[in-house]
């Protein structure tokens, strides 16, 4: 443990680097959006794309399989992406005041 602007944290900061739970290192959180986002609109062209060429021959039970998976795939990633501002920190960046039950639960689980 250790404190950074009267701030009791959960973990001890390499040196060089200073706690900050306010502004913690982007770098993870930036690049974790332009990879979702990106995959996101991946799968939503590659669905489309197969949707559309077969909307003429006639859609079949296992496009509305690939929808729904699509659905379900594209929902969890969104989830995922609104966890990591929180959960995906750190140990130095996590204020001690924060770590209770629920927050075990949502970083070890995401629920």
């Amino acid at each position: 443990m250790s404190v950074s602007n009267g701030v009791l944290y959960s973990g001890q900061a390499p040196p060089g680097i200073t706690s900050n739970a306010d502004q913690p290192s982007e770098s993870f959180e930036m690049l974790s959006m332009i990879l979702f986002s990106a995959l996101i609109g991946l799968n939503v062209l590659f669905v489309l794309c197969r949707i559309v060429f077969k909307w003429r021959t006639g859609i079949a039970k296992d496009d509305v399989f690939i929808v729904a998976a699509a659905v379900v795939g594209n929902a969890q990633t969104i989830l995922l992406l609104t966890l990591v501002t929180k959960y995906a920190r750190h140990g130095w960046d996590i204020p001690l005041e924060w770590i209770d039950e629920s927050y075990l639960k949502a970083s070890n689980t995401g629920n």
